[in-house]
Parts: structure tokens; C-alpha cells; sequence
């Protein structure tokens, strides 16, 4: 299904393919986002998006901000993740990425050719076990919070996730689990390093067991995490590069 020149959706592949194409102005850019809001629409949570930008510029902050409330957009939806399409000249790609990786937290990578995008989006590489539109998740089953970590947390935001997590714990009960994803996650200003090592004492003030990490290839946030959280408290916790990794630990027996 063909939106405009700007993206198609593939329904069967619950999947949406959109074009960066050259320099981008502010009128552009904004054309491009009501695009993709509306492909969104047709598409149902846990969504992949093929991302061309083999042509792509790397535009002005105007523009920055406008992409950056896209990629904001596709997590509250629901994406799953996002191959990127570069050809050879990744520049324009990788500032896409980089605005990304503040706000968000789904997978995403950089591929040669459309058939590479395509393979990995099809495959569960990277995969998260649910689309997370919300700070926190609670599986009540497992006795177990997920939590993200985006970007740079500013004081308001950091404020936000400890309220949204002090909410979770109340829904478990004491030995519960926590895996927090901190893929993108950058090291804080010493306000937000309060919150963050009041947030590991609240957990542990409600009983929690342990708690994985999962910090990609990029673990410099999580190690700040874990520093915090054992200035204050003794419950176990690792890093996993992935979600299976940190699943399979906060099932096990192992400390």
C-alpha cells in the first residue's frame, strides 16, 4: 500500500518502508513525519520500518528535532525495530541513528542492500520479547519490571521514570526481578545519579532478588548504573549485550 512517494506499508509484513532522500528542508522533514504517522496508523504494534537513506544528508538541528519526534513516534506505536538501508555512504544514516538511540530504545542496524534490511528485520535478531510503549512493563508472571533507560535523562525525565517504576513495584511482590534496558543510555549529571541510586534503594527496600542489564555494545550508561546501585545496595545484578542473555539469567538459580 503506497501512501505517497514518501512510503509504502506491507500489512502482510505488518511493515513500513520509508524514504530519506537527499538534503532535507524543515517543510520536507515535516512532510515526511505526517507520512509516516500515517503509515503507522495502518500498521499494528510490533511493526519493522526498512529506513532508505543511502542518499540521505545529515540535515539542521531544526530538522534533527523533527526526525528525533519520529523515531519518539514509532516507539510510543509499538516498533519492534529498524533496518536501515545506507548503500556505501552511511553519513546521513548514522546521524538518524544517533537521534534515535536518545529517546528510544528498539534495535535498529545499517545495511548495504534493501535483501540485508529485509533478512534481519524477518529474523529475531535484536528482538525485544514485547514492544515496551511505556518507561516501564510489568510481567506478573515472572515477578519481573522491565524498565528502559533512554538517552540522556534529563532531571524531569528521571523524575518520571523513578514515579514510574516506584508504580511497578507496588504491582510485584517481594523477590521480583528487574531487567532494564540501557542500550543508549548515557552516563547522567550528579542530580540524576541521585534519582537513579534512590530508585536501586526503593528496589531494594521491596525485596527485589536481582537484575540483568542489557547494554548492547555500548555498556559506559550501565556501568554508571551499576555503580550507583551498589553504592547503596547488595542484590545481585549483571549486564547481558542482550535481552535472551539477561532473560536466562534472571531465570536461573545464578547470583
Amino acid at each position: 500500500m503506497l501512501i505517497d512517494e514518501n512510503a509504502r506499508v506491507d500489512k502482510v509484513k505488518n511493515r513500513i518502508y520509508l524514504y530519506f532522500r537527499g538534503f532535507m528542508t524543515i517543510e520536507r522533514a515535516k512532510e515526511l513525519k505526517e507520512t509516516y504517522r500515517k503509515a503507522i496508523t495502518e500498521c499494528k504494534p510490533g511493526f519493522t520500518t526498512v529506513t532508505f537513506a543511502e542518499e540521505y544528508k545529515p540535515g539542521s538541528p531544526e530538522v534533527q528535532d523533527i526526525v528525533e519526534e519520529m523515531t519518539k513516534m514509532a516507539e510510543k506505536a509499538g516498533i519492534r525495530k529498524v533496518a536501515r538501508v545506507v548503500g556505501e555512504t552511511p553519513l546521513g544514516a548514522m546521524q538518524i541513528d544517533r537521534l534515535a538511540k536518545k529517546n528510544t530504545i528498539y534495535p535498529s542496524r545499517h545495511f548495504r542492500t534493501l535483501e540485508e534490511a529485509e533478512e534481519y528485520l524477518d529474523s529475531d535478531q535484536d528482538e525485544f520479547s514485547e514492544p515496551m510503549k511505556e518507561l516501564t512493563r510489568v510481567d506478573k508472571e515472572k515477578n519481573r519490571i522491565y524498565i528502559k533507560f533512554q538517552g540522556k535523562l534529563d532531571l524531569k525525565k528521571a523524575l518520571e521514570l523513578k514515579e514510574s517504576y516506584r508504580k511497578a513495584i507496588a504491582e510485584c511482590k517481594p523477590g521480583f526481578t528487574t531487567l532494564t534496558y540501557a542500550m543508549g543510555y548515557k552516563p547522567a549529571t550528579p542530580e540524576v545519579q541521585d534519582i537513579v541510586a534512590d530508585m536501586t534503594k526503593m528496589a531494594e527496600d521491596a525485596g527485589i532478588k536481582k537484575v540483568a542489564r542489557v547494554v548492547g555494545e555500548s555498556p559506559l550508561g550501565g556501568m554508571q548504573i551499576n555503580r550507583l546501585a551498589k553504592m547503596k545496595t547488595s542484590y545481585p545484578s549483571r549486564h547481558f549485550r542482550t535481552e535472551a542473555e539477561a532473560e536466562a539469567y534472571l531465570d536461573s538459580d545464578v547470583d
